[in-house]
């Protein structure tokens, strides 16, 4: 089950959203200002980031680009209502994988996340693979 962080401060859409995933399958972590959002980062990590742009406390913005620099590598989507070319430039230049405007159609929101959590490029492998030495010099003599 994937796990997605949402910080929407609207609280009607936070709930929608929510209810929607969770359908879906998806672990969803609701937060409705920016420092709640820095706070769940730092405590756990997140398949997805789902990111409104003005939102109390840190915008979404700021705290991706926060986030970037910490290391945190989950893809992030903005949903939010600023819809002009500079606010497009200014999300994508602060580490997001995608931008959707407001009002957007749930099944939009779906494909989205669905396409870049299937990607999989962002999850860190820990594992090792040890290869003895006398398979080594099988293959490398």
């Amino acid at each position: 089950m994937s796990k997605i962080l949402l910080l929407e401060d609207d609280a009607n859409l936070n709930e929608t959203v929510t209810e929607f995933l969770e359908e879906q399958s998806y672990e969803v972590v609701s937060v409705y200002d920016g420092h709640e959002a820095q706070e769940k980062l730092y405590e756990s990590k997140y398949d997805l980031l789902l990111l409104d742009v003005n939102t109390p406390g840190i915008n979404g913005f700021d705290l991706l680009k926060e986030s970037r620099a910490e290391g945190v590598v989950a893809p992030a989507i903005f949903i939010t209502s600023m819809d002009s070319v500079d606010d497009l430039e200014k999300g994508f230049e602060s580490g997001c994988d995608d931008y959707i405007r407001k009002p957007f159609a749930l099944k939009e929101l779906q494909i989205r996340v669905e396409t870049l959590l299937k990607r999989g490029f962002f999850h860190e492998s820990k594992e090792l693979i040890q290869v003895s030495k006398s398979l080594m010099r099988t293959v490398f003599p």
